[in-house]
């Protein structure tokens, strides 16, 4: 079972189930959300990300590099920070093993 699933919903999935299971979470707004769930010690965590960071983890699942997922989530989101989504990937345990390329032994 992977230990990383991005759920694009058209309704406001993640903010519903705040507002039923958070004190104090705001009244969902109208409008989709992409969540991403990670699953750090077993436990599920549910991340609400932006269009750039969901391009960012499907390229880097796909086997593209990080400059290549950067460039691809960059033209799908102008405002995406590479920072924040190696952030909640690094915070949810999503990366497990990071390979450079270098082949020389």
């Amino acid at each position: 079972v992977p230990a990383v699933r991005l759920v694009r919903s058209p309704w406001p999935v993640h903010a519903i189930w705040a507002f039923n299971m958070e004190e104090g979470a705001p009244k969902p707004q109208l409008g989709g959300q992409i969540v991403l769930i990670t699953r750090p010690e077993f436990d599920p965590q549910l991340t609400p990300i932006r269009v750039g960071t969901a391009a960012f983890v499907e390229a880097l699942h796909a086997g593209e590099a990080l400059s290549e997922a950067n460039d691809m989530a960059l033209a799908r989101d102008d405002t995406f920070d590479l920072s924040q989504a190696l952030a909640v990937l690094l915070g949810g345990k999503a990366i497990t093993d990071i390979e450079t390329g270098d082949t020389s032994e």
